[in-house]
């Protein structure tokens, strides 16, 4: 199954898939906003590529034919209209709370545990239906920092299990 791996951020994540060894064949393509960043470029080669907008999205959906799309640190609302027409987009939630800085949320509010989620996109902003969850303790005088570094270890385990499970879970 092609799986194209939408983000934002520096690669970090995907990096840490690809050194997975089932993944390596699956996860085609690694697709980064309309930014250019030669340190990528050097670590991912051909992996890595650029968009605008989502009708450059489009293109490369229909040339890729991915059997799954999957976000993580993704920093933008996919439209109502591109949500629709491609099923199975996924998105990797850090935290067990919804919406934007759930690991601050859950330190203002003294949460005992957060975790990760992976849910289905749909039209709402983080909305879609949960398909896997992992949690983790958070210990007194934890910061967001120790926290979101343990979020990111955390999660590798639960994505393998989405992607290996994705046939009986799309």
């Amino acid at each position: 199954m092609r799986i194209i791996y939408l983000t934002s951020k520096d690669g970090g994540f995907f990096e840490r898939l690809l050194k997975q060894e089932r993944l390596r064949k699956d996860l085609d393509v690694f697709v980064l906003s309309n930014k250019r960043n030669k340190e990528l470029e050097m670590r991912f080669g051909n992996k890595l590529r650029y968009f605008e907008g989502e009708s450059g999205l489009d293109e490369m959906i229909e040339i890729i034919k991915p059997g799954m799309i999957f976000t993580s640190g993704f920093m933008r609302i996919l439209s109502k209209e591109f949500v629709g027409k491609n099923d199975g987009i996924v998105n990797l939630h850090p935290g067990l709370r919804k919406g934007l800085n759930p690991t601050e949320q859950a330190i203002e509010n003294r949460d005992r545990f957060t975790g990760n989620i992976v849910h289905f996109i749909d039209e709402g902003l983080d909305s879609g239906e949960i398909i896997a969850k992992s949690e983790i303790r958070i210990f007194p005088g934890e910061t967001k920092e120790s926290i979101n570094q343990r979020l990111f270890e955390n999660a590798i385990p639960i994505v393998l299990d989405v992607i290996n499970n994705w046939e009986k879970l799309k």
